[in-house]
């Protein structure tokens, strides 16, 4: 090799380590400059992903608020409703009682007042009445006297007596209509009641036909037999009418 080579080539070598040294430079100003550029730009994107992620979950807690604050007002609703059925209920159930209770007064007030209607009717034998009586008098084998005790002032117990004592006296029978004085603080008969005396060898049969015909009729009365020394006496004791609406 001549010296201008190996000069020649010297100048180049120095000339391209220069220029490479300047281009390394170069390439590591670059490096930095992008380097913190990208690191902003990191810095930038992680604020903004914080901020978007901090608005969601704000956003997020204000609907769960929302929903929680939705749920106690649709169960205070809820308990306003079950109170309002409750009551309704109960209501309801008030007025079936009141309902009740009406049907039951009106009821009563119904029988009270077919009760004094009844009461206020007075005890007379209808036309039919007496002549099946009288029918079933005429016809008897067994006939006799019937003594018809009435209370004294009452005049309804007296006008049912005559009837029965005329039916008797006009069918073979004798009838005896009698308004005996009671002693002061007796007690007044009450009702219709027919009564029987018996005794040994006394005959009695035409009571017992009485009776039996007596019932063929709308007269309530009761019946008894009573044993003593008027043995085949029979007495029919008309006394005040029964108050169906006395205290009982």
């Amino acid at each position: 090799m001549t010296v201008e080579f190996l000069d020649s080539a010297s100048s180049w070598s120095n000339a391209l380590a220069i220029a490479f040294g300047v281009l390394a430079a170069i390439s590591a100003a670059a490096a930095w400059y992008f380097g913190g550029l990208l690191g902003a730009a990191k810095d930038a994107e992680l604020d903004r992903f914080k901020a978007a992620s901090a608005a969601a979950i704000a956003g997020s807690d204000a609907k769960a608020e929302q929903a929680k604050e939705g749920t106690a007002q649709a169960l205070a609703d809820a308990a306003l409703a079950t109170k309002g059925a409750e009551e309704a209920k109960a209501r309801t159930a008030t007025t079936a009682l009141e309902v009740e209770a009406q049907r039951e007064r009106a009821a009563k007030a119904e029988m009270a007042l077919l009760e004094l209607q009844t009461a206020v009717v007075p005890r007379v034998m209808r036309p039919a009445e007496l002549r099946t009586l009288a029918e079933d008098l005429a016809a008897s084998p067994s006939k006799g006297t019937i003594t018809i005790e009435a209370t004294l002032g009452d005049g309804e117990a007296y006008s049912l007596g005559l009837q029965l004592r005329t039916v008797l006296n006009e069918t073979g029978w004798k009838g005896l209509l009698e308004q005996p004085v009671r002693a002061n603080g007796a007690r007044l008969p009450v009702g219709v009641s027919l009564l029987i005396y018996t005794s040994l060898g006394a005959d009695t049969s035409h009571g017992v036909a009485f009776e039996r015909f007596l019932r063929k009729t709308s007269l309530e009365f009761s019946a008894r037999n009573i044993p003593g020394e008027e043995g085949g006496r029979v007495v029919l004791v008309i006394g005040a009418k029964k108050n169906p609406i006395a205290p009982r």
